[in-house]
């Protein structure tokens, strides 16, 4: 296996990386006292979505290194609003026990594993392409997806801390 750097393979990692602070960050901006805020997303609070955070990266973690053998998750069309429906209803009840602390030592462990899945493909392996729900694309910007999905629920994270907020 080739494991010299590329200029790719030093933007994936320096995304994947970038990821750890931010997140960190954004679990600070929640504290204690806005774990059970209405995010931007009224289905869900501030501290589900955390979790779904860091569940959803250990997730794409295992999703990108089965991307190689073809085998990431790809149902038919019609499955996939079912899959979406399925994936709220755990992260609601998933979520119940989790902690500003126990969330950000969970997306830790979920950000080594997706650098860990990095380094393990040599660089022919991310020009591959993959589908992934439907979305084909070479494998290396399979790794784009969580920093993708960080960016999205701070952002519904943000808005609903602003309401909050707003409210008080």
């Amino acid at each position: 296996m080739d494991t010299t750097v590329t200029p790719d393979r030093v933007v994936i990692r320096g995304a994947i990386e970038a990821m750890s602070p931010e997140f960190a960050a954004l679990v600070a901006e929640i504290g204690d006292g806005g774990w059970k805020t209405t995010s931007g997303i009224p289905a869900y609070t501030c501290g589900q979505l955390a979790w779904h955070l860091a569940s959803g990266t250990s997730f794409l973690a295992g999703e990108i290194a089965k991307a190689k053998d073809g085998k990431a998750l790809n149902p038919p069309a019609f499955l996939r609003p079912i899959l979406y429906k399925m994936s709220g209803w755990r992260v609601r009840v998933a979520s119940r026990k989790a902690t500003p602390a126990s969330v950000l030592a969970d997306f830790d462990t979920a950000v080594r594993r997706l650098l860990a899945v990095l380094e393990s493909f040599d660089d022919e392996t991310l020009r591959l392409s993959a589908t992934r729900m439907g979305e084909t694309m070479a494998i290396a910007g399979l790794f784009q997806k969580p920093v993708e999905h960080l960016a999205e629920h701070a952002g519904h994270i943000r808005a609903g801390l602003a309401k909050r907020g707003k409210s008080e």
